[in-house]
């Protein structure tokens, strides 16, 4: 993993170090997320590169407190990422619930947005155009600490 340690100050104040910089150059974007959970699990990243795209997931080794996954696809628009994506999950047993597509915001930048859920799980996917590819955020939004992972989200 590129990057180095940071400090990261949580929305209670709390001061988590030995937080990593993600600084991939081939991101969009820098993120900062924990070497090691509160609940002291490891976060291993995974990378993944396809013909179509570059992912990159962060997963707790345990417990279930980090599960962060970015990927960054050639030029698409966010209607035909979310259709993409809703019809393939379609395939899934059982198949989740895909909620909507709606308007948000991340770091400033315009995107859209929607959750899935399935009768175990829940994931929030972001899609934000970023020059001529598409970043993709998905993230369990039950975890406190992914969304302090999402907080610190800044493109480049």
């Amino acid at each position: 993993m590129a990057g180095g340690a940071a400090r990261i100050v949580s929305e209670s104040g709390h001061q988590r170090s030995h937080w990593q910089v993600l600084d991939d150059p081939r991101l969009p974007l820098q993120l900062a997320y924990p070497a090691i959970t509160p609940l002291g699990h490891r976060v291993e990243g995974r990378r993944l590169v396809t013909a179509q795209a570059y992912r990159l997931h962060l997963v707790s080794s345990a417990g279930g407190e980090v599960y962060f996954e970015v990927a960054v696809y050639p030029v698409r628009t966010a209607r035909e990422a979310y259709e993409a994506l809703r019809q393939a999950m379609q395939a899934d047993t059982p198949a989740p619930d895909v909620g909507e597509l709606t308007a948000c915001e991340l770091a400033g930048r315009a995107g859209w947005q929607f959750r899935v859920r399935w009768p175990d799980r829940e994931r929030r996917i972001t899609l934000i155009p970023v020059g001529d590819r598409l970043c993709r955020l998905i993230f369990d939004p039950v975890s406190p600490l992914n969304e302090q992972i999402l907080a610190t989200v800044s493109f480049t």
